[in-house]
């Protein structure tokens, strides 16, 4: 910013936040915060949204990591499906490489330890099918493509260990309809692991 000035020690500070991979760059919302402000937070979101994925050189899958949080909270599906689909092009992105976030929320803790299991689920579909995550943008051999030794995306070891809520979170959908329990057939089987009640999301792609 013009005209502000940093000490060497607050220089230094900056770099080694930035170098983190552990901690996203902004404060995350709280779940509440997300479904009290959901239109807010949506316009304000999507004005950043093409700036993160455009600087896919200094983005960090720990950053997508809490985008995929806030879109699930708020039942965002659009941009739900191009997060995923932009994980998924960041091939060097492992997802079994995601680095425990270690959120002091329990219950956002809860919820982040559930989405590897959602991208391993969607990139593992893509990949049986003979569609590995290096695919070129436009393909002229798929039978090359599909002879290629199928290598599945795992989920980190962290989210198995992150303890399901004493109390079931309930999250209601985009327009405030929350399921009828936790044998509704739309219940997504993922999140009850969590004990956590939500739709089962549209996370396919292709």
């Amino acid at each position: 910013m013009l005209g502000q000035s940093f000490s060497p020690f607050t220089w230094v500070r900056l770099r080694l936040r930035r170098q983190t991979t552990k901690v996203p760059r902004k404060p995350p919302f709280s779940i509440d915060e997300l479904l009290r402000n959901s239109g807010k937070n949506r316009r304000e979101r999507s004005r950043q949204l093409t700036w993160a994925r455009s600087g896919a050189k200094t983005d960090r899958p720990i950053d997508s990591l809490y985008r995929l949080f806030e879109n699930i909270i708020e039942d965002w599906t659009i941009e739900l499906r191009n997060e995923i689909e932009y994980f998924w092009n960041q091939h060097q992105w492992a997802v079994s490489a995601i680095p425990d976030p270690q959120d002091p929320d329990p219950t956002r803790y809860a919820v982040l330890a559930v989405i590897p299991k959602l991208l391993v689920k969607a990139f593992n579909r893509n990949i049986e099918m003979g569609l590995p995550r290096d695919a070129p943008a436009i393909i002229t051999d798929f039978d090359e493509l599909q002879a290629r030794p199928k290598i599945l995306e795992e989920e980190p070891g962290w989210c198995k260990q992150v303890p399901a809520l004493e109390e079931t979170l309930v999250l209601p959908n985009e327009e405030g309809i929350i399921l009828e329990g936790k044998r509704d057939e739309n219940a997504s089987p993922e999140f009850l692991e969590k004990n956590i009640l939500a739709l089962a999301h549209h996370i396919y792609f292709v």
